[in-house]
């Protein structure tokens, strides 16, 4: 009886142990399945779009054919960018993703990003601040080119939130040896039941939208980066309205 029970016990304990730690490995399994069913349905749906465009080009008029080319353009741009952020995402699974620090002053950056973004938001109506400090912001060791990218992302989403005639601002501070930086917009904002799964891949604040900007990747690529630079990223409110990105 001693000996039967415990042999019960190994047993449970085995069961126990093992479901603690395949439950890691299963829900990685799910994401993966997610994941791919997602990204499958992103891509179909551009391919739908070019390949109904291709067959309209055989029979459309002359006249027709330009617009029939500039979506076919567009929405193969769509599956390019995309294709490349699911490329960088899985570089960073697999710890493949390309680092190179270097000394940099990044109020210098925010200047360079800033002129690049400016004709941008100003074709769109939307006017676009630069908030920087009157004292010299220390150097950075950071990738120049990976937290332009971070930068890029987080305008490029605020843009697409923010209504025409809008304020957008790009800013950064420092204390106590930190540096913060944020994009700030007056947008529809983000509800507190989203502000931390809004970084997970493939995440859509309304399941219905069919905006083609987006993917649900760019934030989640924007936190792999900032990760790999041990920072943190995330969402607050804006007043009176809209989100701030820090």
């Amino acid at each position: 009886v001693i000996d039967l029970g415990a042999l019960l016990l190994i047993l449970l304990f085995a069961w126990k142990f093992s479901g603690q730690v395949l439950k890691p490995v299963e829900e990685n399994r799910l994401k993966q399945v997610e994941f791919v069913a997602a990204a499958s349905h992103e891509l179909r749906s551009p391919l739908a779009v070019i390949l109904s465009c291709a067959s309209a080009l055989e029979v459309a008029e002359e006249n027709d054919r330009s617009a029939f080319f500039q979506s076919i353009q567009s929405e193969g741009k769509r599956m390019k960018r995309l294709i490349d952020d699911m490329l960088s995402l899985s570089n960073a699974d697999t710890q493949a993703w390309s680092m190179h620090f270097e000394d940099t002053q990044l109020d210098t950056l925010l200047l360079d990003i800033f002129d690049k973004y400016l004709p941008i938001m100003q074709n769109k109506g939307q006017h676009l601040k630069i908030c920087l400090e009157d004292s010299l912001l220390p150097h950075c060791q950071c990738d120049r080119q990976r937290m332009e990218q971070v930068l890029g992302i987080l305008l490029d989403n605020a843009a697409s939130y923010t209504p025409e005639a809008g304020d957008i601002q790009l800013g950064i501070s420092s204390a106590r040896g930190r540096l913060l930086l944020w994009v700030a917009d007056n947008g529809p904002g983000i509800p507190d039941a989203s502000k931390k799964i809004i970084f997970d891949r493939f995440y859509r604040g309304d399941a219905s939208r069919k905006d083609k900007r987006h993917f649900g990747l760019g934030l989640c690529i924007a936190k792999e980066l900032v990760q790999l630079h041990q920072g943190r990223i995330w969402v607050e409110d804006n007043q009176p309205a809209g989100s701030v990105f820090y």
